[in-house]
């Protein structure tokens, strides 16, 4: 389901979030986003600090459900206008870091994952870190220089 329309049909997503194999907890929120190391212009991945590709953290950030799509579209703007401090302070927005996750749903949702739709029941999420592999020409590597 698309933020927007479950923004503005107020609607909620219900599941239970270990972080880092410690104890699980129930949430209730229109919005979850989980990033590692998205960039700045992807505000609803910014739930804390700005990111940090070398830390080796997820970050995780939801919305606190609100009792109207319009208190919820100001807690999206709030997101994505307020500063760091004020996100960290706000009583809407929940952010935290992990480098490992569990997330159980009571039936299959679907989300997205760079942008393909996938649809499950539980999910883990493990941060690799330097797995990522970059291939390139050196030679042009060199002539850029």
């Amino acid at each position: 389901r698309g933020l927007w329309d479950a923004i503005s049909q107020n609607d909620n997503l219900s599941f239970s979030l270990s972080l880092e194999d410690g104890p699980t907890q129930h949430i209730d929120t229109p919005s979850l986003v989980i990033a590692n190391a998205a960039p700045v212009t992807t505000a609803l991945a910014q739930g804390g600090e700005p990111p940090d590709v070398t830390d080796g953290k997820l970050d995780i950030t939801w919305l606190t459900p609100q009792a109207s799509a319009d208190k919820q579209f100001l807690s999206l703007a709030e997101l994505v206008l307020t500063t760091s401090e004020s996100k960290q302070q706000s009583d809407t927005i929940t952010h935290t870091q992990a480098s490992s996750l569990t997330l159980e749903f009571d039936e299959e949702v679907s989300y997205a994952l760079d942008g393909e739709i996938f649809n499950a029941k539980h999910i883990e999420i493990n941060i690799q870190p330097r797995s990522l592999k970059v291939l390139s020409n050196a030679d042009e590597f060199e002539d850029a220089k």
